[in-house]
Order: structure tokens, then C-alpha cells, then sequence
């Protein structure tokens, strides 16, 4: 099937790589094969198919830098129809895979802050940690995390509220 991924549409192409990330199934080949046919149509796949495949690249620790940089190249990242999800997997998926482009982690932020009360409280807390461990968070991005999350501890999971005490934390140590 390799060969043919160039045929695959994107959302396709996203859900493969999702399934075998998912999985934990390694197939180098495979995501190579995934990168090189998805990377040169970036502009067709959703948000959340370019999040999907960013978290399975980053998930299977298959090394892509090239369609990191590709997304963060290729596609404004700011969304108005904010998916939260989304955005948060891009923010995980660029910084488990240490590409920290400021300018990605900058759009993620833009489009989070536009409406963070709305956000999930999983989103808060995978953002977070992202831009804790990507170095890439501001001051106002973290006190609107605070805010948003606040209200939203009594249902929150305890990695949520792990991964933003955690993040505090570093920021604290960091600053």
C-alpha cells in the first residue's frame, strides 16, 4: 500500500497514520511513505487531520521534521472556527517532537486566547504542558489558562489538573 499513498486522499492518509499511532504499531516505511504523500498537499487537510497525523508522527516518535516545518510552512494555524482539540494536539505534537517554532506555538496561542472559556478543560491542560515543555509560553497565555481552568476543576481528570499544576510549576522554575 506504501506506494499507492500517493493516491490516498488526506483524510485518508491521516486516519492510517492515526490508526497505526494508536496501535503502537511501527512502521517507519510507512509513515515515511505517509509524510512524502501528505506533505506536498498540507493546504487540503483540515485542522484536525493535520492535528490527527502532527500527534501520530509525534505519538510513534517516527523522526519527520521536515513535515513539521511543512505544516508550520504551508497552513496558518490560526482558526476561527476554533476546534480546541486540534490546536492542542498541534501544540502536543510540535513539542513532543521538539519542534519548537515560535511561530506555531505564537498561532496556537492567538487562536486558544480568541476564546479560552469555551475550552475543554483536557485542551487547557494538554496546551499547557506543550507550551511548558516547548518553552513557548507567555505570561498572558498562562494567567488565561488559569482563568479558564479555575471553574473547571471539579470536572477536570487528574492528568488535567497534573499537567497544569505541573506546568505552573515549571513556569515558575523557569522565570
Amino acid at each position: 500500500a506504501q506506494g499507492r499513498l500517493v493516491h490516498f486522499n488526506c483524510h485518508n492518509l491521516s486516519k492510517i497514520a492515526w490508526a497505526f499511532a494508536t496501535a503502537r504499531v511501527e512502521a517507519t516505511d510507512l509513515f515515511n511513505g505517509i509524510a512524502k504523500a501528505g506533505s506536498s498537499r498540507l493546504d487540503e487537510f483540515t485542522l484536525m487531520e493535520l492535528a490527527n497525523t502532527a500527534w501520530a508522527f509525534a505519538k510513534v516518535r517516527v523522526e519527520a521534521n521536515f513535515l513539521f516545518h511543512a505544516i508550520a510552512d504551508a497552513r496558518s494555524l490560526e482558526s476561527n472556527g476554533l476546534c480546541f482539540r486540534a490546536l492542542s494536539m498541534l501544540a502536543w505534537s510540535f513539542a513532543t517532537a521538539r519542534v519548537h517554532r515560535a511561530d506555531v506555538f505564537t498561532a496556537i496561542a492567538r487562536s486558544v486566547q480568541q476564546q479560552i472559556a469555551d475550552c475543554d478543560p483536557q485542551s487547557l491542560g494538554t496546551i499547557a504542558w506543550a507550551f511548558t515543555t516547548a518553552r513557548q509560553g507567555t505570561t498572558e497565555l498562562f494567567d488565561d489558562i488559569a482563568d479558564a481552568a479555575s471553574p473547571k476543576v471539579a470536572e477536570s481528570s487528574p492528568q488535567t489538573i497534573s499537567d497544569i499544576a505541573w506546568s505552573f510549576g515549571k513556569l515558575a522554575q523557569q522565570t
